[in-house]
């Protein structure tokens, strides 16, 4: 896997309820080191396996509390036979600390 990210704090600065909200971007690509390696789904010789961009924000509503939401959209390659239509993740949580 390699990863491409990259993430702000857009409203640090001029909004005290937003100043730990947190987003970004990530780009994955997933490759295979050894081309005949299995995985849970049929795959071919080759050792492309497709890429995914995922949008996140994070946001720490207080000391306490925080939410995290993560919507990601995989694109398969060329390794995988099964189905190359796009899949789509959503990830959502909230994280109560103390």
């Amino acid at each position: 896997i390699f990863r491409l990210g990259a993430s702000t704090f857009p409203m640090r600065e001029s909004s005290r309820m937003f100043r730990e909200l947190q987003i970004g971007v990530d780009v994955l690509w997933f490759n295979k080191f050894d081309s005949g390696a299995p995985l849970n789904e049929p795959t071919g010789d080759d050792r492309y396996l497709g890429f995914e961009t995922d949008l996140f924000a994070a946001w720490r509503i207080t000391s306490d509390v925080a939410i995290n939401i993560r919507y990601g959209v995989f694109f398969p390659g060329d390794a995988i036979l099964s189905d190359h239509d796009a899949r789509h993740f959503l990830y959502t949580g909230v994280s109560y600390s103390f």
